[in-house]
């Protein structure tokens, strides 16, 4: 075997301790780099877990946020549909027109509603509500058709003929059929007339109380002196309380028939009238006081010649009577007065008038008034 050189052998020995530290450095710097590596990987682990936990903490706040916003949707609409409930009950029972044809089920029409509610979007309620709706029936509408009239008396009837019916080409004279069309018109006739009592006058022709002459009675008047006949009386009390038509004015509509009245005889005659009436108001009164169960409520009201702008008008009622009050005080003296010895339950709204009767007058507050306290609550509204 052939054996190198010595001085060889040295290098070769120097170029692989050379080469071995080298590779020593390499293998350290890759250990190094490789460590930095790990770090770097751990810190970006930390940040991706990071951000993830941000992440799902938004989405949750986002999720959060659209639950109240959807909650706070629904509570809205259910607000509105509440609402719409209580305006079509205040249309219907308050201020709508009472018709036995179209006397539609409330239940029916609120349900309706409700679901037309649900479906409408926001931009449609606020271009309805800028809608006015017209006066009057409504374009395609259901009408009441024509009135029953077979309960009104037939006067006359009359027959009317077309004169010289022919052909207006060979004159042949056209055949009147049995058959007939009626053609119903309504007239109306306002008669003021007079009846005369001629009262027989009798003599006696005996000397038992000597010479004597009666007469028969007068007919029955509403007072003595009076010569309005009853139906009469009772004309100008309908037109002015019933219709509220002024006096002068029924005058003038009297007298384009040839009768003047003077206003003075029917004012007096008014007076007597209440006169007669006041036992019956105050039975009224003693009968309504002897119930168990009442309504009441006041209002303002006017009245001519008195010191004040405005009086009040009490009503109480029970299930049989109903009793006006005409009072300028709205203090707690007029019940008081009124349910003086009474035994019962009274309903009514919240006035501290009420509030002061004894305790044999039980209180049981409006419906309508504690009504509208759940809604005020329902809104948020601090009554």
């Amino acid at each position: 075997m052939k054996t190198l050189p010595r001085a060889r052998t040295k290098k070769i020995d120097k170029v692989a301790s050379h080469d071995k530290v080298s590779v020593e450095q390499t293998i350290q710097t890759l250990r190094d780099e490789n460590s930095e590596l790990k770090r770097k990987n751990i810190e970006l682990a930390k940040e991706n877990l990071t951000l993830k936990k941000t992440r799902w903490g938004s989405e949750e706040l986002l999720n959060a946020t659209i639950r109240k916003l959807e909650k706070k949707l629904a509570d809205t609409k259910s607000k509105l549909v509440s609402m719409k409930k209580t305006l079509a009950w205040f249309r219907k029972n308050m201020f709508g027109q009472k018709s036995e044809k179209n006397d539609v089920n409330l239940d029916e029409e609120l349900e309706t509603d409700e679901i037309d509610t649900a479906s409408e979007t926001e931009s449609e309620l606020e271009e309805q509500a800028q809608t006015k709706r017209s006066k009057g029936q409504q374009s395609g509408s259901k009408g009441h058709g024509n009135k029953n009239l077979s309960d009104v008396p037939v006067s006359q009837v009359i027959p009317v003929e077309i004169p010289d019916c022919r052909c207006s080409e060979c004159g042949t004279l056209y055949r009147m059929l049995s058959a007939v069309e009626k053609s119903p018109l309504l007239e109306i006739t306002t008669e003021l007339y007079q009846d005369v009592y001629e009262l027989s006058k009798y003599v006696s022709q005996c000397d038992c109380q000597g010479r004597k002459i009666l007469t028969a009675p007068p007919p029955a008047k509403l007072y003595p002196r009076t010569r309005f006949g009853n139906s009469l009386w009772i004309y100008l009390l309908v037109q002015k309380y019933l219709h509220g038509t002024p006096t002068n004015r029924t005058i003038k509509e009297l007298d384009l028939l040839g009768f003047s009245l003077p206003e003075g005889t029917i004012a007096g005659g008014f007076k007597n009238i209440e006169g007669l009436l006041e036992p019956w108001y105050q039975g009224i009164i003693n009968h309504c006081r002897g119930a168990s169960l009442w309504n009441a409520d006041e209002t303002t009201w006017r009245v001519f010649g008195s010191g004040k702008k405005t009086w009040w008008f009490w009503v109480v009622a029970s299930s049989d009577a109903v009793v006006h009050l005409l009072d300028e005080s709205r203090s707690k003296k007029v019940p008081q007065e009124f349910f003086a010895g009474s035994v019962g339950t009274l309903m009514t709204d919240r006035l501290a008038s009420y509030k002061s009767l004894p305790s044999s007058i039980k209180k049981a507050w409006c419906w309508v008034h504690v009504r509208r306290d759940f809604l005020k609550i329902f809104n948020g509204v601090k009554s």
